[in-house]
């Protein structure tokens, strides 16, 4: 566990200030939900979404100061007459069919995105109840009609499974769809935040007198094990998967083709051996670093904290870098 001054002094070698930590955390922690969701998850989530989007001088505002950011959230509610008095609707924000604009935060919190027994409830009125009143930042017995109709529409009343169980309601499902539109809408300030710090933690560094002759060693080594006349070799998988459904289970990827294979809520083992994915669709899967894989990523960690004869974090700025390949699709195997 981080204390304080460990996490202050941390974040001010990293550029940031206090409220631009907490607004990429709790971004951090949003993109966490959508990858498992579950209903405790979501209604603290609520307290969050408040301190992003209604508290008066709120968190995004605060920071956006700054960046100035032109926010593009997504618009849309198709629907042309008010349903019936015991309809259940529920909008997500989906880009994907094209019926969408792009909008303001006001328009975003603004419209409908959620209909019960023709009951319109905005963006704005399903954080704040589940915020103020069902336990995400306070727990208010009392309850009104209107909040009592929102907070008790329970989906199994409706048969509806979604998210593979993993909410109840239908108060969570929306909460689901305001935490990715909120995701995806933020990204571009937590892009241009993660750059400005990244920019300025930056300091020259002189390498080590003995890093050239660690260099040349390795280039040595490689161009032995290399054939003669032949590049990087594509391995061969041992094992090839086509057309399952693979649910909830841990699948260890390793030296396996997967084609047309569809993983719902499982845990991805990747060992550091090499495998291929083809044309396959994952939903709410986690993935785990193993074997060679963990210490990969245990390396990598101990590099970018690592400091050296007075030069503060030498390679923060390489691993941020591989990183960066990693977002924009530049990583080669050599």
């Amino acid at each position: 566990m981080t204390n304080d001054k460990d996490s202050n002094l941390a974040g001010q070698q990293k550029g940031h200030s206090r409220t631009e930590r907490l607004l990429l955390e709790i971004l951090d922690d949003f993109r966490r939900i959508l990858r498992a969701p579950n209903s405790y998850l979501l209604i603290r989530s609520s307290a969050a979404l408040r301190q992003i989007y209604l508290e008066s001088n709120g968190i995004l505002h605060q920071v956006n100061r700054d960046y100035r950011i032109r926010f593009q959230f997504t618009i849309n509610n198709p629907l042309t007459e008010k349903p019936g008095t015991e309809d259940l609707i529920m909008f997500g924000f989906s880009r994907e069919h094209g019926q969408f604009s792009d909008g303001t935060i006001d328009q975003f919190l603004g419209q409908i995105c959620l209909y019960i027994d023709g009951i319109g409830y905005p963006v704005k009125e399903v954080i704040k109840t589940c915020a103020n009143k069902d336990g995400g930042a306070h727990f208010e017995a009392t309850l009104n009609p209107r909040e009592v109709r929102m907070l008790n529409r329970n989906l199994e009343d409706d048969r509806l499974n979604l998210l593979g169980g993993a909410v109840d309601s239908a108060a969570m499902y929306v909460l689901f769809q305001i935490i990715a539109e909120t995701v995806r809408a933020l990204n571009p300030l937590r892009s241009a935040i993660r750059k400005a710090a990244l920019g300025s933690a930056w300091k020259p560094f002189k390498p080590p007198f003995y890093a050239g002759v660690l260099l040349w060693i390795a280039k040595r080594v490689d161009k032995i094990r290399e054939p003669k006349g032949k590049g990087p070799q594509k391995p061969k998988m041992k094992e090839v998967r086509r057309g399952q459904k693979i649910s909830r289970r841990r699948v260890v990827l390793g030296m396996t083709r997967y084609e047309n294979c569809f993983f719902d809520q499982c845990r991805l083992i990747f060992d550091g051996q090499p495998f291929e994915l083809a044309q396959c669709t994952l939903s709410y899967c986690n993935i785990e670093f193993v074997g060679p894989a963990g210490y990969t990523m245990s390396h990598l960690q101990l590099l970018y904290h690592l400091s050296s004869d007075g030069n503060t974090f030498p390679f923060r700025r390489e691993v941020e870098l591989m990183f960066q390949d990693v977002r924009d699709g530049n990583v080669r195997v050599v």
